[in-house]
């Protein structure tokens, strides 16, 4: 017995192919099964990662003098969604100082209290944390520190991207932190609240070009999943004044697609 039949290829991966957008299906023959795109979310619709210069912030569980000091803040907005030295966390906070240049490294705890974690000599490509958000782990992105303190404005902070599926360390979100004058963090970039090209940085580490893309004024996505808010509007949208200073960066969401099959 000798079986006829015919296939159709369809292929989908770009928007010259017409792809069913958000609401749509794939219909296959004779409507016996279809395969709905539904919804394209970042990480469950609210969830993201926010990197921020905040000024004061009570660091008083080092030193009781540390009751008023800059800090480099990241926060994910997912519970426990950072994890520093097996230390399960929503925040992380960068703190400069010092002879040598040095960072002290605290964390909040359960109870939303900032203590007090480890001081470090930052160097290349020293990891700072593992990422525990949804279903992201450190097997896809970890975050990192790359460069040296005591140089102005040589230290940054890097999502590195892993995984099978892409070519590793090429979809690199890499972040320049700012210390003009001293290993105090002031900001990001070369002049602290003001959005530079290079400041924000997409691609390799090292080994490939990237590409600047601090000053983009329209939200942002990577190959890898990562929309980045407008970084241009983002960093323009400061707090000054002579008791608080906020310099927020943009919020990185990370995306989650979802299907339906009928």
């Amino acid at each position: 017995m000798i079986d006829f039949c015919s296939g159709n290829t369809f292929i989908y991966n770009d928007d010259s192919d017409n792809p069913p957008k958000t609401g749509e299906c794939l219909n296959l023959p004779n409507n016996y099964l279809g395969i709905c795109f539904y919804k394209l979310n970042p990480s469950g619709g609210e969830d993201y990662f926010s990197v921020s210069y905040e000024y004061p912030k009570n660091l008083s569980d080092l030193d009781p003098s540390l009751h008023s000091e800059p800090v480099i803040q990241i926060e994910s907005d997912v519970e426990k969604g950072l994890i520093i030295d097996g230390i399960e966390t929503e925040a992380i906070y960068l703190h400069g100082e010092g002879i040598p240049p040095h960072l002290n490294i605290f964390y909040e705890d359960d109870s939303h209290n900032i203590k007090y974690l480890k001081t470090i000599i930052p160097s290349d490509e020293m990891v700072l944390a593992n990422i525990n958000f949804h279903n992201i782990t450190d097997e896809d992105i970890i975050l990192k520190l790359n460069g040296r303190l005591d140089i102005p404005n040589g230290l940054d902070l890097i999502f590195e991207t892993l995984g099978e599926n892409i070519e590793k360390a090429s979809h690199n979100l890499i972040l320049k932190l700012s210390n003009p004058n001293n290993a105090y963090l002031e900001g990001f970039g070369e002049i602290p609240g003001q959005a530079e090209s290079d400041e924000l940085r997409y691609g390799s580490i090292k080994d490939k070009p990237f590409t600047n893309i601090g000053t983009k004024d329209e939200d942002l996505r990577s190959a890898y999943g990562f929309i980045i808010e407008n970084p241009n509007r983002s960093n323009k949208s400061k707090y000054i004044n002579s008791q608080k200073r906020n310099f927020p960066f943009p919020r990185i969401y990370l995306i989650t697609s979802n299907f339906k099959v009928y």
